[in-house]
């Protein structure tokens, strides 16, 4: 009988910004393998590393790791290395591997979106989250040159700041902050609308509600599994929505195919 694979996942603990259950059944269904959840935070991170790195074979990251780990790692594939960001850590000949699984999926997804949408347009992202990081790598090559950031007055994040300094010239995107009263006023409609944060302030959510800044033609895609966005009114508008699960689900077999 073969060894099972080892799996570890490097999460947030009861803080993790992902949903492990279903991609454990997923790939326990398909292959013979054993999970280990390894809770860090970014502050112990290289501590946390260091024993996960000696018995595992493969290593999934939870997003806020997912920018935080190319000082540990010495091998990335080009598109990881590119952007700083990997998502799948694979053990080839001894020597650890970083990868973004989420780039390999979200791409076909946003060509498909593209091609069928008759609407063209800029990008809006409600909310900051390492996970933009690759979606803005995909936007960028397939033509979208301008982003809006949503503007929350007391959240101005490290992150935040540096898609402004850097990312702009690394994606070729002009970046523009937003505040969410403008939505009131503002004629300006989005494309694609990305959904990175689970909760925002009962004001926010009040100005968003009007959805002046969607079209009926626009696509939103909710990176969040436990958002508290409008998604039920959004729908009811016509406008299509792209859900977590469904990306999560298509992340779970592209691990499975790796494996």
């Amino acid at each position: 009988m073969a060894k099972p694979i080892d799996i570890a996942i490097l999460s947030e603990g009861t803080s993790s910004s992902s949903d492990w259950e279903p991609v454990k059944t997923a790939l326990s269904e398909a292959v013979s393998c054993q999970f280990k959840e390894v809770t860090a935070t970014r502050e112990n991170l290289q501590e946390s590393l260091t024993p996960v790195f000696q018995e595992s074979e493969i290593i999934l990251v939870d997003i806020p790791f997912r920018i935080q780990l190319e000082k540990y790692i010495s091998y990335q594939t080009v598109r990881s290395h590119f952007m700083n960001y990997c998502d799948y850590l694979e053990k080839k000949d001894g020597k650890w591997w970083a990868q973004s699984v989420f780039s390999e999926i979200f791409h076909p997804i946003m060509l498909d979106v593209v091609r069928r949408q008759k609407f063209k347009g800029p990008a809006i992202f409600l909310g900051i989250s390492p996970l933009c990081i690759p979606i803005l790598d995909t936007l960028a090559r397939v033509g979208v040159n301008e982003v809006a950031f949503l503007k929350v007055a007391d959240e101005v994040s490290s992150m935040e700041e540096e898609f402004h300094e850097s990312l702009g010239a690394l994606f070729g995107i002009r970046f523009t902050q937003v505040d969410s009263t403008a939505f009131i006023q503002s004629e300006k409609e989005y494309a694609f609308c990305f959904v990175a944060k689970e909760n925002y302030a009962s004001q926010v959510l009040d100005d968003m509600s009007y959805f002046h800044f969607l079209s009926q033609r626009s696509t939103v895609f909710d990176l969040c599994r436990k958002s508290n966005f409008l998604f039920p009114e959004v729908k009811a508008l016509g406008v299509r929505v792209i859900e977590e699960k469904d990306l999560s689900e298509r992340q779970t077999k592209a691990y499975l195919e790796k494996i």
